[in-house]
């Protein structure tokens, strides 16, 4: 959906394009930190599956529910305070005005986004991840036709521009959710959980373990992701053609994202699982299968991008600057891939053995003290020479990635050898 708005919003302005990348900035660093955190019910619910123990899956889904409810709600009020944030950054007026709108109407999606996220959860570590696919396909679905009714204001309906993507994300968001209630409620496979039976209150105990897991989780993601938030924000005085080319570069890499955040959540669920069954070599193994897989995944998605990078560009803009722009950012993007998708599936496999922390220091000193500081010294400063703009912060992004990268994976064979060799 993501992809699709900026697509869109693209084709009607490159203000409506650059308005939208300064509030996609705002709201997925966001939904990735609060989703982040209802991802502690993965490992628990996969290791409890490979148990059997059906009645620990119904508690933990049962008190992630109330936890992704307050998370919803406080990630709605926070959008709608996030309006000063484009007047403190020196965002221009159309800008503003488009990325304000947008994510104002976000607000009202984020409850369903995190009610979505914690049933997602679920069901996937539950090996359910065909029917998660069909239903993020129907939110696709909705969200596409609704986003050309909105910008250009079709039958009938007020020309919103690029605020209108955030409305037809919002409907997108709420059949997703309903969606999966309906499916917790029909399907089979969760039959022997009985989710929605005897109902418990919010417990402390199982609240401070989701947490505790949970937060890590978030935090790490969220570390990358506002990285990009803080670049687009840094680089909106620069104007709406450098904004809407990082935009581009980064609505691709997002996209491509997902095939190694995919495999992440799969590891997650596969060495949880496998752990649960009581077999660490095995788990041990997944884990290694699956950063092998990453890596010919890297090299596909690198090899494409390279290749593609000015056609894939003229898919977002018209504009001649706007595409060339972007297509020098891909070729950065083409780097990054490896290191990249290497950092997410170490991170997934570590979730399995339930070990979040050791991730979330490696995000930190890799994002925040490396990539994003050396980024802005070669972009907006002479430090290292004459700046180079919006390319510069790409070169300290695979320069962070390629840390986190390095030293997840370490982190990765001492934790799944200690496991097997205690098994």
């Amino acid at each position: 959906m993501g992809l699709t708005d900026t697509l869109m919003a693209g084709r009607y302005s490159a203000d409506d394009l650059a308005g939208v990348a300064i509030g996609t900035s705002v709201w997925i660093p966001m939904l990735l930190l609060f989703t982040g955190i209802l991802m502690a019910t993965i490992p628990l619910v996969a290791q409890a599956f490979g148990a059997r123990d059906y009645d620990s899956i119904r508690h933990t889904l049962q008190q992630g529910c109330w936890l992704a409810l307050l998370l919803g709600g406080v990630a709605a009020l926070l959008l709608h305070l996030a309006a000063p944030l484009y007047s403190l950054m020196e965002v221009s007026g159309t800008m503003r005005s488009v990325g304000g709108g947008y994510v104002e109407a976000l607000a009202w999606g984020a409850p369903a986004a995190m009610l979505f996220t914690l049933l997602r959860c679920g069901q996937e570590a539950l090996h359910q991840t065909r029917t998660i696919m069909l239903i993020s396909l129907a939110g696709l679905l909705v969200n596409i036709p609704l986003n050309a009714v909105l910008i250009y204001g079709y039958a009938g309906f007020p020309e919103l521009g690029g605020v209108g993507c955030g409305w037809a994300t919002v409907a997108a968001l709420w059949v997703q959710f309903l969606l999966a209630v309906w499916f917790t409620l029909r399907s089979r496979h969760f039959e022997p959980v009985r989710l929605w039976l005897n109902w418990r209150q919010p417990q402390l105990r199982k609240q401070q373990e989701l947490l505790r897991i949970g937060v890590p989780i978030g935090v790490t993601i969220f570390f990358e992701a506002s990285m990009f938030l803080i670049i687009a924000l840094l680089l909106a005085p620069l104007g709406s053609t450098v904004v809407s080319g990082h935009q581009i570069a980064f609505s691709v890499i997002s996209v491509t994202f997902m095939i190694p955040l995919s495999l992440s959540m799969a590891l997650s669920i596969r060495v949880g699982f496998t752990l649960g069954r009581g077999d660490p070599r095995g788990a041990r193994r997944v884990a290694t299968t699956g950063i092998a897989m990453g890596g010919l995944i890297a090299l596909a998605t690198s090899s494409t991008i390279w290749l593609l990078a000015t056609p894939i560009a003229s898919l977002y803009s018209v504009e001649p600057d706007v595409i060339a722009l972007a297509s020098l950012l891909l070729g950065f993007a083409a780097l990054f891939q490896l290191p990249d998708v290497i950092q997410v599936c170490g991170a997934g496999a570590l979730r399995g053995y339930k070990d979040t922390r050791f991730a979330l220091g490696a995000a930190f000193v890799a994002y925040w003290l490396v990539g994003l500081p050396l980024g802005y010294s070669l972009s907006l400063t002479d430090l290292w020479g004459a700046a180079l703009g919006a390319k510069g912060f790409w070169i300290g992004i695979t320069c962070g990635l390629s840390i986190a990268a390095s030293s997840l994976l370490v982190r990765l064979h001492l934790i799944s050898r200690r496991a097997a060799r205690a098994g």
